[in-house]
């Protein structure tokens, strides 16, 4: 990345600290595929499924989720299912909607002591493919006071873990979350996860909406970053390029090079 570039991006960073109402002084952001590359929910999806007991209500649930996809063809073995199911999600057989629920619920029974290793094991991969570009954006907030707030589809207290584990500030995360009952978590979500509009709901509970800057990367994230002051889409997918077409002032980050979207 140029000097000239990373002296822009620090620059958007300042204007969104400086940004008149109604819009917010904040940055909201999704994390797969955006704060990094990747996407952690594929990442936990796969490891819980290849190297770490499934409880017997987890399992259930899961295999109630393939059979909806696969019917009588279901692979049996797990880590199969998991790459299958993923593969699926891909191909648009299965919503994101559904895959979310069904990634974030797997993870479930199990004692908190165990699926914070698994999280932790996963942080610890995952924070390594922090997007350059987007570290200076966040270390920039920092150091300017301007709030990151986290928007994701993924389980909330893996990109938290992630978070942490890169040095990354920010002030909330949102993202899917499972009930707990004593020392243990249920394989299911206390809440619906936050995906579409409910990034913006997300958001307004945390009293940063609308953000002066927000940051995505897939089609689903065009709700929240048609609110933004400024939309910085972070290696867009096709499916958000075409859904910003009606929103007026997008920056397009790939690269490291960031530049305002040419129509």
């Amino acid at each position: 990345m140029s000097a000239a570039h990373e002296r822009l991006l620090r620059e958007m960073v300042h204007a969104a600290g400086a940004i008149a109402p109604p819009h917010r002084p904040v940055i909201a952001t999704d994390a797969d595929g955006t704060l990094w590359e990747g996407d952690i929910g594929d990442d936990l999806f796969v490891e819980a499924l290849s190297h770490h007991p499934v409880g017997p209500l987890a399992l259930a649930g899961l295999r109630d989720g393939a059979r909806e996809v696969f019917g009588d063809r279901c692979p049996s073995d797990l880590r199969e299912l998991a790459l299958a199911l993923i593969a699926a999600y891909r191909a648009g057989e299965v919503s994101i909607e559904r895959i979310c629920q069904i990634q974030s619920e797997v993870l479930g029974d199990r004692t908190r002591d165990e699926l914070d290793a698994l999280l932790d094991l996963v942080a610890a991969r995952v924070a390594a493919r922090i997007r350059p570009a987007v570290r200076v954006i966040v270390e920039e907030a920092a150091r300017a006071g301007v709030p990151v707030h986290v928007v994701t589809g993924s389980l909330g207290a893996a990109v938290t873990n992630t978070l942490r584990r890169a040095g990354i500030a920010h002030a909330t995360v949102s993202g899917a979350t499972l009930r707990a009952e004593g020392d243990r978590v249920l394989p299911s979500l206390a809440r619906p996860i936050p995906l579409h509009g409910g990034k913006v709901d997300a958001l307004q509970a945390v009293g940063a909406w609308p953000p002066a800057l927000g940051l995505g990367d897939g089609g689903w994230d065009a709700t929240f970053l048609g609110g933004c002051a400024v939309p910085l889409l972070v290696h867009p997918s096709d499916a958000l390029l075409h859904a910003m077409l009606p929103v007026g002032g997008v920056m397009i980050l790939r690269d490291g090079l960031v530049s305002p979207r040419r129509t």
